[in-house]
């Protein structure tokens, strides 16, 4: 069974909490993202690594490693069933592209100001 991870941001302490499935299926630590305040609303990785090797999570602010493009967000989109990378210009389905074509410069929570242009 493919492991499935999850983050949710903590208000409180300033930093990501991780849960993966099925390695921690019975760990209280999701169900706490879910219940607590403090706690954003859990965000899912896409299951790519950014040109650093690292795991790219809904939430996450990207650079394309191609032309000039302007720095954009990972979306779910639950209507479609997949993950997109969306910035001011473009909005792109990760099937298209593969996830060393970026590299993850913040988050959502941490560094909003990167996508304002």
């Amino acid at each position: 069974m493919k492991e499935i991870e999850f983050r949710s941001f903590d208000n409180k302490t300033n930093k990501f909490e991780y849960w993966s499935f099925p390695e921690n299926k019975y760990d209280g630590i999701f169900w706490e993202m879910i219940k607590r305040p403090e706690f954003e609303k859990p965000q899912q990785s896409t299951g790519l690594k950014d040109k650093t090797g690292k795991l790219i999570f809904e939430g996450d602010i990207l650079q394309p490693q191609w032309g000039d493009e302007l720095p954009g967000q990972v979306i779910y989109y639950p209507n479609y069933a997949y993950f997109g990378f969306t910035s001011v210009t473009k909005i792109l389905d990760f099937t298209e592209t593969q996830g060393d074509e970026y590299e993850i410069i913040g988050d959502i929570y941490q560094n909003p100001e990167l996508l304002k242009s």
